[in-house]
């Protein structure tokens, strides 16, 4: 039987408050229900697991019943859908049920504990069968904690037993497995190269069984650290993830609580709690190929919910973004691929360190979006944001994809990543401090091709607006050297092109060259606007010849008005 292994808990450290670990891209998202009985509400909550229809279900452990949540499309957060079971041993009922699995075409395991069984329901919940008697012969449970699926078969922690059992869809035993002194394993997992985890948290260990020609071989992580792991799943990075219990020592008082990352071979990559969320006794766990983590909080009577952008594998793809202030984006990398969409529906920051990279997938945002760190929109791909997508000082914007947002550049703008590119934004302001990396490659070429180009993104305006005198710089960068370049000739490169144009004053602008190969033989770009054009001109100093020319032309020019200016003697 497994019980809350204690009420207290003391604050966790700011793990990742302050800055992100060597993994560091976990983030707290929210968390789900409350102590009690009613709808939505847990009586110290066990295993859980996310069905492939995203469904997520709760073994409610002393409320006897499992509870199904779905997830809004339109709210993002998970709310109370429906739930099964009742106390009691008979079909359908449950005696402190420990542990949900849900089989890729949707049947539901619930380790029965204190019935010592396993009973098995159809995707909409209906009883269908049940497998388990008390004892401790084969195919017999006493006390099992933890339930998982794998394939065809169903795998059991049989808790009092010291053992994992295997058994048929239907619940016919196929085998078991142990290693000497197996303790009491309260959670199973399965690998996708069939690796069987078990944690022991009474003996602080995690032990990996591998299959193999020779019979197989056992992996035993994590003993002797002080952390007694109570949960186990395996994320789609095939990455093992265990809440834990840490044990209070005399260099480290007080009982802490969290989640811990190994690698498949045991090796510890990252373990996370947050500062703004004391977790108190978690039990159960589970990654989803969304990326989230679920953690039953079994004292808090609750379940937490974070996010890892290093697991998102699968298109089931939204979710609740953290709201800046409070639980911002820590610094992560976040690549959104197709089809991969993520929704925010409120302010979204990119962090500074941090990044956001549209790539065939997309970006929404019904708040504001502030980057301090790099937004990057590829081609074919398309961030949308209602609200005012801000370039903070040290962030970058840059891409050859499209934004279809107001955006303001108080750091940089790059068109392209690497090289000259367009870079399609909705209404644009260039603000103060910041500054515009424009690429060349082909002097007589053209847009996207030969030089970058922001453009606007469907009837939009440029807006200049810096506050002193040169205070957007226009950085000049060539890329390959630019060999069709001759410092003797004018070019007119239009950078920006939009429908119409503010606030323009060519004093406004600064033009860095020192990223420019060529020689400039004493020639000098300048910034120039006809319309909601804005162009970034290349002046020649004119050839010796043509100054000798000037100069005679002149001088005939001054002889001629000298001339026509002198008095005439009266006759």
């Amino acid at each position: 039987m497994r019980t809350p292994r204690g009420i207290a808990a003391f604050v966790l450290g700011l793990l990742l408050a302050g800055a992100p670990s060597a993994f560091g891209q976990v983030t707290f998202l929210d968390t789900l229900g409350t102590g009690g009985t009613g709808n939505g509400q847990f009586n110290s909550p066990n295993g859980l697991t996310v069905a492939p229809d995203g469904r997520l279900l709760v073994a409610d452990t002393l409320n006897n019943r499992v509870q199904v949540f779905t997830q809004d499309s339109t709210d993002v957060g998970f709310a109370y859908s429906s739930q099964f079971g009742t106390a009691g041993a008979g079909n359908g009922q449950f005696n402190r049920p420990a542990d949900v699995a849900v089989s890729a075409g949707g049947t539901i395991s619930v380790a029965d504990s204190s019935n010592n069984r396993v009973q098995f329901f159809t995707p909409t919940t209906t009883y269908q069968g049940q497998f388990g008697t008390l004892g401790s012969g084969s195919g017999q449970l006493d006390g099992p904690l933890g339930v998982a699926v794998s394939g065809t078969s169903v795998f059991v922690a049989d808790s009092g037993n010291h053992r994992g059992q295997v058994f048929s869809a239907t619940g016919a035993y196929q085998g078991q497995f142990s290693a000497v002194n197996a303790g009491q394993p309260s959670g199973i997992a399965v690998a996708a190269d069939g690796t069987r985890y078990l944690v022991d948290g009474n003996l602080s260990r995690i032990l990996a069984f591998r299959l193999g020609p020779q019979g197989g071989s056992t992996i035993n992580f994590g003993a002797g650290t002080g952390y007694r792991p109570w949960g186990v799943s395996i994320a789609p990075s095939g990455d093992v993830y265990t809440t834990y219990t840490k044990i209070p020592t005399s260099e480290s008082p007080g009982t802490t609580y969290g989640v811990r990352i190994y690698g498949a071979n045991g090796q510890l990559k990252d373990e996370f709690a947050y500062g703004n969320l004391v977790l108190s006794s978690p039990s159960g766990l589970t990654v989803a190929p969304t990326g989230q983590i679920f953690v039953a909080d079994t004292g808090n009577n609750r379940v937490a919910r974070f996010f890892n952008p290093a697991e998102w594998k699968s298109g089931f793809n939204t979710f609740a973004t953290p709201t800046a202030g409070t639980n911002q984006l820590l610094g992560q990398s976040l690549t959104l691929n197709g089809p991969m969409t993520l929704n925010s529906l409120t302010t979204l920051t990119v962090q500074s360190g941090g990044s956001i990279v549209v790539n065939g997938g997309t970006l929404n945002s019904t708040g504001t979006v502030g980057v301090a760190g790099t937004l990057t929109v590829r081609a074919g791909s398309t961030a949308t944001s209602t609200g005012l997508v801000t370039v903070q000082s040290g962030g970058l914007l840059n891409g050859n994809g499209t934004l279809t947002a107001p955006v303001a550049v108080s750091g940089t703008i790059r068109p392209g990543e690497s090289g000259p590119a367009v870079l399609r934004t909705g209404n644009l302001t260039l603000a103060a401090g910041g500054s515009y990396v424009f690429s060349i490659s082909q002097a007589t070429g053209a847009a996207g091709v030969g030089f970058s180009q922001v453009a606007q993104a469907g009837n939009n305006s440029l807006a200049i607006n810096p506050m002193s005198v040169n205070s957007f710089t226009i950085r000049v960068t060539s890329i390959g050297g630019v060999s069709d370049f001759e410092p003797n000739t004018a070019y007119s490169f239009p950078i920006a092109a939009f429908d119409t144009m503010s606030g323009f004053n060519p004093a406004k602008f600064a033009v860095d060259t020192t990223a420019f190969g060529p020689s400039l033989n004493g020639g000098s770009f300048t910034v120039s606007a006809t319309g909601g054009t804005l162009f970034l001109e290349y002046t020649p100093v004119p050839e010796p010849g043509s100054l000798l020319a000037a100069a005679a032309f002149a001088l005939v020019a001054v002889r001629r008005i000298h001339r026509t200016l002198r008095p005439t003697r009266p006759r």
